[in-house]
């Protein structure tokens, strides 16, 4: 975890390992932010997510979805590379409590194939107070 001062506002950064192929240690990656300090929590994989302790940052960004990669007309994502997800949503902005997660769709792809599920490169902007 980090610390970083944009135009006065503290905010630290924390992230752990991918949760199949890695080792995330979410206690570790925790351990040096201080309590009430703005948290954004970087994750792989949104899984992350079902882990009660993320409810202490302020927004967790993930992917490894890709979106579902293919969305089929009333099935929804034809995968959601096994994560807690809908076929409905595997991608978005969830709210828990204070807590918010963003699971990009991002760029990449598992198989060289998309349909109906555009890559995405996100542009979020952290608002001091919102």
């Amino acid at each position: 975890a980090v610390a970083l001062t944009v135009d006065g506002a503290e905010v630290w950064f924390a992230g752990i390992d991918e949760a199949l192929e890695g080792q995330p240690d979410l206690a570790a990656a925790l351990a040096a932010v201080p309590d009430g300090r703005p948290l954004v929590l970087l994750a792989h994989n949104p899984d992350i997510w079902l882990d009660p302790r993320t409810a202490r940052a302020d927004l967790v960004l993930s992917g490894h979805t890709h979106g579902g990669q293919v969305w089929l007309p009333l099935l929804g994502a034809a995968h959601t590379q096994g994560t807690h997800l809908s076929r409905r949503q595997p991608a978005g902005w969830f709210r828990r409590g204070r807590s918010q997660m963003f699971v990009s769709r991002g760029l990449g792809e598992s198989i060289p194939l998309r349909l109906a599920t555009r890559p995405q490169a996100a542009l979020i902007r952290l608002m001091p107070g919102h």
